[in-house]
C-alpha cells in the first residue's frame, strides 16, 4: 500500500475528481453559482494534485501538503459561493 501512495495515485485520483467538479461548475446552470475565484482555485488544485505523479512529488510531504491545502481552500471557496447563492 505504501508503494501506491509513494507513486501518488490517490492524489492523481483526487485531482481528477477536482477536474470533474470544475467541469460541473462551468456548466450554464452552475456558472452563476460559483465565482471566478472558486473556478481558478479548483483548476489549480486539480493541476497540482495530478502533477504529483509525473513530477514525483508524492514522497515530498511539503508538496503534498500544499496541494491538499489548495484543494481544501478550493472546497471552502465553493462552499462559501454555494451558501451565498442560496441566500439570493
Amino acid at each position: 500500500m505504501n508503494a501506491v501512495f509513494d507513486a501518488g495515485y490517490p492524489y492523481e485520483l483526487a485531482g481528477l475528481i477536482f477536474y470533474a467538479f470544475f467541469l460541473f461548475m462551468v456548466r450554464k446552470r452552475n456558472s452563476l453559482r460559483y465565482s471566478r475565484r472558486t473556478r481558478v482555485l479548483t483548476i489549480a488544485a486539480a493541476i497540482g494534485l495530478v502533477g504529483t505523479v509525473p513530477l514525483h512529488y508524492a514522497r515530498n510531504g511539503a508538496a503534498v501538503a500544499i496541494a491538499l491545502l489548495l484543494g481544501f481552500v478550493s472546497l471552502a471557496s465553493a462552499f462559501i459561493d454555494a451558501r451565498a447563492s442560496g441566500r439570493r
